[in-house]
């Protein structure tokens, strides 16, 4: 399963949901259960989810350089956040639609999308 999120397991680095990233993604990612989940990064858009369920994993590869981890990319696979990120099924949303990201102390909405 592959998802797609976006993050930084660091608060206190620079870089937040919000930022582009050092890399020229037209997304950021997590592939789990071979599906890509994408979170948004404008200030608008970013989702902070406050009812979890149980941990369904963690990123295990992470790289913000494209091209460096060839397509298609592995399970567990983040292009924004680092190895270690908890994953989560979000409360009354099936994981089909979207899961939740560790960020720090609080949680980020990835939604299933195509690439």
């Amino acid at each position: 399963m592959y998802v797609c999120v976006v993050g930084n397991n660091d608060p206190n680095r620079s870089t937040s949901p919000n930022h582009e990233g050092s890399a020229d993604w037209n997304a950021a990612f997590i592939i789990w259960d071979d599906e890509t989940y994408v979170i948004n990064r404008s200030d608008t858009e970013v989702e902070y989810v406050d009812e979890i369920e149980g941990q369904i994993g963690a990123v295990e590869t992470y790289s913000d350089e494209e091209g460096a981890v060839p397509y298609p990319y592995p399970n567990k696979h983040s292009n924004y956040l680092e190895e270690g990120n908890k994953l989560y099924k979000i409360r009354n949303i099936e994981i089909t639609e979207a899961i939740a990201a560790e960020y720090g102390d609080q949680y980020i909405k990835a939604k299933r999308q195509e690439l």
